[in-house]
């Protein structure tokens, strides 16, 4: 199960961040809408982009400034309704870095600790001008290397989360 390891407590590495469900992502009906699953991807993946920084300063304004960032892939699967008002967290992890691409592990639960939604997104870096393939940018590879203190990758690994998670698992 994809959402099962956050509450089994095995010290998995992810970034976590919390939402609030407005108004503008629910439906008439007041649960949240299918295509929020993407807006918390989105809200977790340009969070931990744009507000990594050392030494106060944010890395993404120096070391990705000739980058572009292409989602070559994006995947989502609902689980279950998350109404006005109520929060979720988020979890973010790494998979299956290479050179010049990365996947985004998604994980949403309630305020319960119930699952909502997951999915992924494949991204590809390329270079803004000549849209050559470029490396991670130092502040990312951090996260992509396994090896690396402040790691994010995502120990499921044979099956993939990407596998796991276009079975419905």
């Amino acid at each position: 199960q994809l959402l099962s390891w956050e509450r089994a407590g095995h010290g998995m590495p992810f970034f976590a961040m919390q939402y609030q469900i407005l108004f503008h992502d629910t439906m008439a009906y007041g649960s949240h809408h299918h295509m929020t699953n993407f807006k918390f991807q989105n809200i977790a993946r340009e969070t931990i982009l744009f507000e990594t920084s050392v030494n106060g300063e944010r890395c993404f304004d120096q070391q990705a400034k000739h980058i572009g960032m292409l989602t070559r892939e994006a995947y989502s699967l609902n689980l279950a309704p998350v109404w006005l008002g109520q929060k979720v967290g988020i979890l973010l992890s790494y998979e299956d870095p290479t050179r010049s691409t990365f996947r985004l592990c998604f994980r949403v639960m309630d305020e319960t600790g119930q699952p909502v939604c997951y999915g992924y997104q494949t991204m590809i870096l390329m270079h803004k001008d000549t849209h050559e393939l470029v490396p991670a940018p130092p502040f990312l590879a951090e996260y992509l290397n396994a090896g690396a203190e402040r790691n994010l990758i995502e120990p499921l690994t044979n099956p993939s989360f990407a596998e796991l998670a276009k079975a419905g698992s």
